[in-house]
């Protein structure tokens, strides 16, 4: 029994590790496609989002921009934080963008039906309380991310790496992920959207510049 025990201890270790080095490849090669880190790069623009927020400097009304506010304050772990003040940042952003639904088109519970284009799915009632995340394309479930943050990574570089076309329902907030928070431009934002990435570009682009230097 202890040998079954044991050797059932190393397959799920080994396997483990298999799914963490894929992952770590997918994000190598995303950043080699781009040339740059920018994956690493999403966690320091979440925190200039938050700080727009803050300074209420996003044109935004209070009560959408309250669930960002507070979500440090909210009683969970420290990854669990992470993870809501992601998914706040990114809900807001889509309703900046005049794409309150944009999120349900890259944040899909595992029980729904997957779209073509590449998104998230989870376990869990609600996107905040997600308890396990897969990126999905051509609606396959293909590797497991940590949380929202380094899923919205793994969205965009399946976009790039397959060259797919953004989900119509979010195009919008991808165009921002993109120009914003990736510093990429390779997608041409519809009007609306490049007005809003046009109006906070400059804030973006110098927390580029500090995370080169780095």
């Amino acid at each position: 029994m202890q040998i079954l025990y044991l050797k059932c201890v190393f397959i799920f270790y080994n396997y483990a590790r298999f799914l963490i080095s894929k992952i770590f490849q997918f994000f190598h090669d995303f950043n080699m496609l781009l040339k740059k880190h920018e994956a690493a790069a999403v966690v320091e623009r979440m925190q200039t989002v938050l700080g727009l927020a803050l300074g209420d400097r996003l044109g935004a009304k209070r009560k959408d921009m309250m669930p960002v506010l507070e979500a440090d304050k909210v009683t969970a772990s420290a990854r669990r934080k992470k993870h809501i003040r992601a998914v706040r940042t990114l809900q807001l952003l889509a309703k900046l963008v005049h794409q309150p639904r944009a999120m349900e088109a890259m944040f899909v519970p595992l029980e729904e039906e997957k779209p073509c284009t590449p998104c998230i799915a989870y376990s869990g009632t609600f996107v905040e309380q997600a308890d396990n995340l897969f990126l999905c394309i051509e609606k396959q479930q293909l590797l497991r991310v940590i949380d929202a943050e380094q899923g919205i990574a793994a969205v965009m570089a399946a976009y790039y790496l397959f060259d797919i076309n953004y989900a119509t329902a979010a195009h919008g907030l991808c165009c921002v992920v993109e120009h914003l928070l990736f510093g990429v431009r390779v997608t041409k934002p519809r009007c609306a959207t490049q007005r809003f990435i046009s109006s906070y570009v400059a804030e973006f682009s110098s927390v580029q510049l500090q995370a080169s230097a780095k």
